[in-house]
C-alpha cells in the first residue's frame, strides 16, 4: 500500500515537472520582457496538437484506401441481397405449389360449400320459424346464444353478417404470402454472419375449415332442436295452467276448447291411399311445431274464454272485505249462516262496475238483497250486485266489462253502506275470489 502511494506521487511529480510553468523572455530595444505559460495552457496545446494529428491521419487513410472501403461495402450488401432473393424465391415456389393444389381442388370445395349454404338457409328458415313461435306464444325473442351458435366463422371461408345471426359462406381467393424479415446484426463478414430471413407462413387447411363449419352448423341445429323441445314443454305447461284455472271455476277446459275448435275453419275430404310405393314420413320438426301450435292455440282459446267470464273487480277503489264468502255469524240473528257472496266496504254512492260483458236479466228490488242487479254472462254465469242505492241499467240492456251499472248503498237487509257481490254458475253460488284470481292470470 505504501509502495503504491509512492508510485502515484512519483507520477504526479513527473507530470507536474513536465508541465511546469515556463517563461519566454523577449529582448527589444534594450528592454527585456517575458511571457509566462501556465501548465493548463501547455496541456491544452498538447491536446489540440494530438487531435489535429489524428484527424490528419484519419483523412489520409480514407483518401488512400477509399476505393477498397467502398468495394467492401458493396460486396457485403450484394451478399445480403442475394440471400434475401433466394429466400423469397423459395417461399414463392411454396406458395405457388399450394395455390396450384387449391385450384385443382376448388370445384370439390365449392360443391361442399354450396351444400353448406343450403343447410345454412334451412337453419335460417328454421330459426325464423322458432322466433315467430316465441313472439306469438310467449312474447319473447330468441336468446343471443342462438346467434352465437349460428355465427360460424371458419377462417377465410365464411363471414358473419353485421347482425351476427347469418352466415355468409363464400370461397375466398388465396392471396400470395408476403415475406417478412428482420435484421439481427449489422456486421457481416461471411456466410455465417449473413442476415437470415425469418419467414412465417400459415396456410390453413381448407378441409379443417370445412370440418369447422360442419361442427358449427351441427351445433346450431342441435341448439334449435333444444329450443323447439323447450317450446313444446313451455306451451304444454301454459295449456295445462289455463286448464287448471278453468277447472277451479267449475268448468271442463276440454269441453270449452272443443266448442271453440268446432267454430274454427274445418278441413276434410275423402280418404285416398298413397299406395304401396309411397312412404309417408312425418318430419320431427313438423311434429314438434304442430304440437307447439296446438298447445298455444289451446291456451289462447281458453284465455279468450276466461275473458268472457266475470274476472274483473266490481269496485275501482281498494277492495276492503267486510265479510268473505262462506259460513259466518248472521249480523241480525247472531247464528251461523251461509254467506253466498262477498261484502265489500265502500262509500255511499261509489260506482259499481260490471265484471264482464253480459246482459241484464234483473234490475229492481229483491227482498233482503234490496236493490239488485243480475247480469247473465257466457257459460251460464250470473253476477249479482245487491244493497245498491241506485240502479243505472234496465232489464235487457247489454253491458260491457267495467261499465257502471249502479251505486253502492245499504238497501234491504243491511247494517250499512257496502256492496254484496255474488257469482253463480248454473244457479249455484261460487266464491267470486276464484274468478278474480283467474283474472290476474289473464290480465
Amino acid at each position: 500500500m505504501y509502495q503504491d502511494s509512492q508510485e502515484n506521487e512519483s507520477w504526479r511529480s513527473r507530470f507536474a515537472h513536465f508541465f511546469r510553468e515556463r517563461q519566454i523572455y523577449l529582448r527589444s530595444d534594450g528592454q527585456v520582457h517575458f511571457v509566462t505559460i501556465r501548465p493548463w495552457v501547455q496541456i491544452l496545446a498538447v491536446v489540440l496538437v494530438l487531435v489535429a494529428t489524428s484527424w490528419v491521419v484519419f483523412a489520409s487513410v480514407n483518401v488512400a484506401f477509399k476505393d477498397q472501403i467502398i468495394a467492401a461495402k458493396k460486396l457485403k450488401y450484394h451478399r445480403m441481397q442475394m440471400a434475401y432473393e433466394d429466400q423469397l424465391a423459395a417461399m414463392s415456389a411454396n406458395v405457388n405449389r399450394l395455390n396450384g393444389r387449391l385450384l385443382l381442388n376448388q370445384d370439390a370445395y365449392e360443391a361442399k360449400l354450396n351444400t353448406f349454404k343450403r343447410e345454412q338457409a334451412g337453419l335460417e328458415d328454421r330459426q325464423a320459424l322458432i322466433e315467430k313461435l316465441m313472439r306469438q306464444g310467449f312474447g319473447l325473442r330468441l336468446a343471443s346464444d342462438a346467434a352465437a351458435h349460428l355465427d360460424a366463422k371458419p377462417a377465410r371461408a365464411a363471414r358473419a353478417g353485421a347482425n351476427g345471426d347469418r352466415i355468409g359462406v363464400t370461397f375466398e381467393q388465396r392471396r400470395p404470402v408476403k415475406a417478412q424479415s428482420r435484421q439481427k446484426d449489422t456486421r457481416y463478414q461471411n456466410k455465417e454472419r449473413t442476415r437470415r430471413l425469418r419467414i412465417s407462413t400459415t396456410i390453413l387447411s381448407i378441409d379443417d375449415e370445412l370440418a369447422g363449419m360442419r361442427e358449427k352448423l351441427q351445433a346450431a341445429h342441435e341448439f334449435q332442436t333444444e329450443v323447439l323441445e323447450t317450446l313444446v314443454s313451455a306451451s304444454a305447461s301454459q295449456a295445462r295452467k289455463v286448464s287448471r284455472i278453468i277447472a277451479s271455476l267449475g268448468f271442463n277446459a276440454d269441453d270449452l276448447y272443443t266448442k271453440r275448435e268446432a267454430e274454427s275453419p274445418g278441413i276434410g275430404g275423402p280418404f285416398v291411399s298413397l299406395g304401396k310405393d309411397v312412404e309417408f314420413r312425418v318430419d320431427k320438426d313438423e311434429e314438434r311445431i304442430a304440437r307447439i301450435r296446438k298447445n298455444l292455440t289451446k291456451a289462447a282459446a281458453l284465455r279468450r274464454e276466461l275473458k268472457t267470464m266475470p274476472v274483473a273487480v266490481p269496485l275501482k277503489a281498494r277492495l276492503k272485505v267486510n265479510s268473505p264468502f262462506g259460513p259466518r255469524h248472521d249480523p241480525f240473528r247472531k247464528t251461523g249462516a251461509m254467506h253466498t257472496g262477498i261484502d265489500y266496504g265502500a262509500k255511499w254512492g261509489a260506482p259499481v262496475y260490471s265484471t264482464a260483458k253480459g246482459k241484464v236479466v234483473r234490475a229492481g228490488w229483491m227482498g233482503g238483497y234490496g236493490r239488485v242487479i243480475e247480469i247473465l254472462h257466457a257459460h251460464g254465469i250470473i253476477t249479482r250486485f245487491a244493497h245498491l242505492s241506485r240502479i243505472d241499467v234496465s232489464v235487457g240492456d247489454s253491458v260491457r266489462k267495467n261499465e257502471i251499472v249502479g251505486r253502492v248503498g245499504s238497501s234491504g237487509r243491511s247494517t250499512g253502506a257496502h256492496l254484496h257481490y255474488e257469482t253463480r254458475v248454473n244457479g249455484k253460488a261460487v266464491n267470486p275470489n276464484k274468478f278474480m284470481r283467474a283474472g290476474r292470470h289473464v290480465f
